[in-house]
């Protein structure tokens, strides 16, 4: 019995596993492909740039193609980077690219293209091409035909230009190259350059070319050039930088030899003899160590020794330019002395600090240099100004100017504690590869930083500042967005080709109620304007309203509309020439002058803010700060509160500080209002100064340490913050405000 229950219950479950194969979905037996042909082009790639390839495959099975892998030769040739055919999805790792979910029927072809980039240079390598009717890729077969590619040398690519040791009339231009090729910089007033330096053609990767015999105070653009030994060559984009003003000291140091033994010594000390009775220099050491960064100027002492006697002891802080006597020398006219000194009236910065002693005989020995930092206030970089010409370009509310690609602008910027370089780097966040870094030259006069920002192409940039001090500390700073456009264009409305015009600007005079041609010279600018074969033009224009004629030999004059700037800004348009047409009989050409068809319509600049939205500060309480004002008094925002305010940053070197000044000057009277202006990065008596200077009756608070500035975030100038009776931050505006202006905006504070 039990085996007869056994046998009916082996039986069953064999009969309800089969009932439930039975029903499980049937999947399609995949057939093997006969065969499938391919061919692909290009044969040849340059490494170091991106390749596609076409792959052509033909079906010659009697099956669809359903699914395709194309693989790269291995080794890291190649770097696949996409796929693409009609229809098909493609999938790509590093090294292949998978096509799915489409087919290719028998007897049909289709093109497959692979993104890849070339990684070296190789001889023929070959691709290998996969294909199935399985839309898994089961049961496979390799195509025939010829995927044979040979790849040559990693061509020259140039990289981290930097123009450094700026002084006013020389320049150093230092590169590196991915592999050794030679050294040469284009360079000029211009982005046409028209002068180069010698060519070195030592094969090197870091490049190095110092320009001489530059103009001072002069906006230079230049250009770095390599090439290779197998004639590969590259080129930097356009860079910029700006020489000091003449006479300003370079960059040079004092190695401590004796070549200014004939030099005219300064008064004082110990009698030189009329006739030497040694040749044997004196000695000279400092004693203790003078910490690099200090507070306040150091007190330095040393001791000189000489066979005969010591007659003078002298220092310099500016590497041996100028120096002084010590102030006190113990033992002079002796073979021994001692001596101590402390630098006086040193501002934030980075010296190089000499000290020499002279003997009865004249001759002269001198320590090594040493790099002394006097850092009061930490490293800070201040707001900035764009200028274009006499032109100040003011950022949006958003903190955006918008400029055009190709045109020269100027920024200047101050700076606390020290530093010995500034640069800039503009990033396109959306295309990295765009990024361009410019130099900043500090001024001796005034110790300010400027120089020349031009942008290559059009995009969004943000700009930020990195400053490094005489001991390697280093800070960075976010400054404006810029919105670059493309220049404006003259076309031909039939292919939108260009063409060679003279464009012309007219400014609408409301003294007079008239059109006239605009003043372009006294803005840095031509008017009329060749755009040469390119058809290319670049027009900033200040506040007006205008409207834009174009001439061409061979074409109607065109004139745009009348339209209206607000504050200066680019004109972005493309002004489109319509060909004359010619009656001709046998020799006889008649031009037909048709009607106008219209003014044709113009965008200045471009409303499109990219910045960051409204300032981080409205609607919160005002940053705290307790500052002396100019009759010195202590401010804090609690004495502000039940009155509005308006607390305005800016600076005396500031071109637009001048017509705000005198604008809160005419308020401050008004005690029923706060109007406080900031004298950012400045000291009571430079303020005290500019305003008497002005005439103006006007109370400062000043910032001498930025500490203030840095909490507002102010990024240019002048920028005003309106605070309500509570002390909230309502509004903040950048730019000159007029008077009634700021007064709607204070009584409309809640």
């Amino acid at each position: 019995m039990k085996t007869r229950v056994g046998n009916q219950r082996l039986w069953a479950t064999v009969l309800i596993v089969g009932l439930l194969i039975g029903f499980l979905p049937v999947g399609r037996a995949a057939a093997t492909l006969e065969g499938c042909r391919v061919s692909m082009t290009p044969s040849s790639a340059n490494g170091g740039f991106d390749s596609t390839f076409n792959f052509t495959i033909t079906n010659n099975a009697s099956s669809s193609i359903e699914w395709v892998n194309i693989d790269a030769p291995g080794g890291g040739i190649f770097t696949v980077e996409a796929g693409s055919a009609n229809r098909w999805t493609s999938n790509n790792t590093d090294n292949d690219a998978t096509f799915t979910n489409w087919a290719l029927t028998p007897g049909r072809s289709q093109n497959f293209a692979v993104e890849a980039f070339p990684n070296t240079g190789s001889g023929p390598v070959n691709w290998t091409v996969m294909a199935s009717d399985d839309p898994g890729g089961a049961g496979s077969i390799s195509c025939s035909g010829n995927t044979s590619v040979t790849v040559t040398g990693t061509p020259i690519a140039v990289s981290n230009v930097q123009a450094s040791d700026v002084t006013a009339d020389s320049a150093t231009i230092t590169w590196d190259s991915n592999v050794p090729g030679s050294s040469q910089v284009n360079y000029g007033t211009d982005s046409s350059y028209g002068s180069s330096s010698s060519i070195d053609n030592n094969l090197v990767t870091s490049h190095s070319v110092t320009l001489t015999s530059l103009s001072a105070d002069t906006d230079y653009h230049f250009q770095a050039v390599s090439v290779a030994a197998d004639n590969s060559s590259d080129q930097s984009s356009d860079d910029t930088f700006l020489t000091a003003a003449a006479g300003t000291a370079g960059n040079t140091g004092d190695n401590g030899s004796n070549s200014d033994n004939q030099a005219p010594l300064p008064s004082g000390g110990i009698p030189l003899l009329k006739i030497p009775v040694e040749s044997t220099p004196p000695t000279i050491s400092i004693t203790g160590r003078v910490p690099a960064i200090q507070k306040v100027e150091p007190i330095v002492q040393g001791v000189a020794d000489d066979n005969v006697a010591v007659a003078r002891v002298e220092f310099s802080t500016d590497g041996g330019l100028d120096w002084l006597p010590v102030q006190q020398a113990v033992g002079l006219g002796g073979k021994h002395v001692s001596f101590s000194f402390k630098p006086t009236h040193l501002d934030d910065g980075t010296y190089n600090l000499v000290v020499r002693a002279i003997n009865t005989s004249g001759i002269i020995s001198k320590t090594a240099p040493i790099t002394i930092v006097i850092d009061r206030f930490n490293l800070q970089i201040g707001p900035n100004v764009m200028s274009l010409g006499p032109q100040i370009l003011t950022p949006d509310q958003t903190g955006t100017i918008t400029t055009m690609s190709g045109v020269d602008q100027k920024i200047t910027l101050s700076a606390l504690g020290g530093p010995t370089k500034i640069m800039l780097t503009a990033t396109d966040p959306k295309h990295r590869s765009n990024t361009q870094v410019f130099n900043l030259t500090k001024a001796a006069d005034t110790g300010l930083w400027s120089g020349v920002v031009s942008f290559s192409g059009s995009g969004t940039y943000r700009l930020a500042a990195e400053a490094v001090d005489g001991v390697g500390v280093s800070t960075t700073r976010n400054l404006n967005d810029f919105n670059v456009m493309a220049p404006a264009r003259t076309v031909d409305a039939s292919n939108n080709k260009p063409v060679a015009a003279t464009v012309e600007v007219y400014y609408f005079q409301p003294d007079s109620n008239s059109w006239v041609l605009w003043d372009g010279a006294s803005y840095g600018q031509s008017n009329p304007y060749a755009t040469g074969r390119q058809g290319q033009f670049g027009l900033v224009l200040p506040a007006g309203k205008y409207y834009l004629t174009a001439r061409s030999p061979g074409y109607r004059k065109v004139t745009s509309s009348i339209f209206t700037t607000t504050r200066t800004e680019p004109v972005s348009t493309t002004l489109k020439l319509t060909r004359v047409r010619q009656f001709r009989l046998g020799p006889i050409h008649i031009d037909l002058v048709l009607p106008s068809l219209g003014d044709q319509p113009i965008q200045a600049g471009n409303k499109r803010a990219v910045g960051a939205p409204a300032n981080s500060l409205i609607g919160k309480s005002a940053p705290e700060f307790s500052l002396n004002d100019t009759n010195g008094n202590i401010v804090n925002p609690v004495q502000l509160l039940g009155k509005p305010t308006v607390v305005t940053f800016g600076t005396t070197w500031s071109p637009g500080m001048s017509e705000q000044v005198n604008i809160l000057s005419q308020l401050q009277s008004n005690t029923d209002l706060n109007i406080i202006p900031v004298a950012m990065q400045q000291g009571t008596a430079v303020a005290r100064a500019y305003t008497t200077i002005a005439g103006l009756k006007l109370d400062w608070l000043v910032d001498p340490s930025g500490a203030l500035t840095a909490s507002y975030n102010v990024q240019s100038l002048p920028t005003s913050y309106f605070i309500n009776r509570e002390g909230i931050i309502q509004k903040v505006v950048i730019g000159v405000l007029g008077r009634q202006q700021m007064l709607n905006i204070l009584t409309g504070l809640n």
